[in-house]
This record gives structure tokens, sequence and C-alpha cells, in this order.
């Protein structure tokens, strides 16, 4: 069956969540939320998402991200590659930690989005993993009430709760039932008015695509300095004698990234295939 394509527009809040395969645990440990954390901090100052809110359950998390130029597919693809890297490696796993694709919510208007703030932060209550959103060590909660400083520092506010009183408000009034419908929050006549858009596409999708090779070329670059590789030994179509380690070493530091195998393969000038195996091999 054909997926169906993304609703992935520019400047819109998405509510994303991100299951474990088959339900399983993605967070087994403290340390684990702390990694994850870290990685939404890195990716949040690598691009120009924002984030409002988030909460870290056991075998899910869920995100509300605001979305500019950039790709949220990117943004997604990136921090759950990441993450599946430090996973597998720990746990000595291999295969997918995630099940399937992540799920994203294009929410429609301004009292939507107040409504997936309070779903978020209750969350781990409705879990029976807190007595009180606010004491969930895991989620945005405390930071709405102003109780303490961030797990995700380049976290922010809505404007629309950034007031204790406003947030207060929403936290204490009974919960609304939440519309979905196809894909969005919100009505069936408000998504029909933004899916007048294509699927997936924006006019600015040439500045988002040179942005993005930007970024990557920033990060190979970036990393081959901190590696101590000159590029150019590895990047031509004849590979120099005793390359063949500092390749390796290169492939592996640009895919822990979260960096594509096309990408890898485009900047050394191999094969995809070349990439693939070497990423398969043991350390």
């Amino acid at each position: 069956m054909v997926r169906t394509a993304r609703l992935d527009l520019e400047n819109f809040f998405y509510h994303i969540i991100c299951r474990g395969q088959r339900k399983n645990p993605i967070f087994f440990s403290k340390k684990d939320k702390q990694v994850f954390s870290g990685l939404v901090n890195s990716l949040l100052s690598e691009t120009d998402m924002e984030l409002y809110a988030y909460a870290l359950m056991v075998n899910h998390v869920h995100l509300l991200i605001y979305r500019r130029t950039r790709s949220l597919a990117d943004f997604m693809r990136r921090l759950n590659t990441r993450y599946a890297i430090y996973f597998n490696k720990k746990y000595g796993t291999t295969g997918h930690v995630f099940q399937d694709r992540y799920r994203s919510h294009i929410v429609l208007n301004v009292q939507y989005l107040k409504d997936v703030v309070k779903y978020i932060h209750l969350n781990p209550v409705k879990a029976k993993m807190s007595r009180d959103a606010k004491t969930f060590p895991y989620s945005s909660a405390a930071f709405y009430e102003g109780l303490k400083e961030q797990n995700i520092p380049r976290i922010k506010k809505l404007p629309c709760l950034s007031n204790n009183r406003a947030y207060k408000n929403v936290m204490e009034k009974s919960q609304d039932v939440i519309p979905y419908f196809m894909g969005a929050v919100g009505s069936e006549s408000e998504f029909k008015h933004i899916d007048k858009r294509k699927r997936g596409r924006e006019r600015s999708k040439y500045r988002e695509k040179r942005a993005e090779d930007a970024s990557i070329i920033r990060i190979i670059k970036e990393t081959s300095r901190e590696s101590g590789i000159d590029i150019e030994d590895i990047s031509n179509s004849k590979w120099k004698r005793g390359s063949s380690d500092k390749r390796m070493k290169l492939v592996k530091k640009l895919s822990e990234k979260g960096l594509r195998n096309s990408d890898i393969a485009r900047a050394l000038n191999c094969d995809k295939s070349l990439i693939s195996k070497i990423l398969c091999r043991k350390k």
C-alpha cells in the first residue's frame, strides 16, 4: 500500500509522536533520556526548528515543534538516527529502534495548540508515571510552571501560555476532545483550507534543499577536521593507499551524526553500497 504523503508545510506547529519498535521501551535509564534530550538540543541549534513542549515516556516521545524553512522529515530523521545509533551501541542490539515512521499532526489554530500542550503534559499522569504533571522530570510541564530549568535548554514557551496564570487555566479546565482529521489537529474545513497547498512541498523547496546541502557540507568539513582527516585523500576516484582506515573512521562518524548513506557517498565520491558495507562491518 502506498503511504499517504505527509503535510510538511512551513510556519506551522506539529505534534510529533515517536514510538519504540513493537511498542518496546526506547529509554531504560535516566542517562538514555539525557542523551535524547541532548540530541534534540543539538539539532535545534543546527536548524531553525523550535521546540515548545515535550514529554519523554518509556516507549514513546511527544514533541511540539514549530517548523520554519527546514524540512520536518530531515529533522526527525537525524534525531531518530542519532539516537538509534547510541541505543544499539549501548545495548548491543541491531535493527530498528523506532516503530515505522514518526507520527506528525499539524496544529491548525491556537486553541488546539493549548490542548496539545495540556495533552503532552498530562501524558505521564495518565500513564501513572507521576501524580502531577509538574513533578515529572522529563517533560516541559515544570518549565511552564516556572519551577525549574529545562533538560532541553533551547525550549521556548508558547506566547499564549507564557503567563503563568494562562497556563494554569488551561491545565485546570476539563480536557476537551482534541479533533483529529487526516493527520491534522483541527476540523475538516480547517484541514481542507490548508490542504490546497501541495502535500510535502513548498515554494521554497529549492531554498530548503540548498540549506540542507550547505548543512551537510558543514557537518562533513567539521567532522573531517575533528578526526584529523584530509577529505581530499579519500574523496577522489583513485583513493590513496592507506586511506581505507581513514575512510571507515570518517564514514562511521558521519553516520553517527545522522547523515544518510547517499549523502556520505556523494561527499566521498563512491557508491552508496560501499558506505553500507563499511557501516555493516564489525568494529
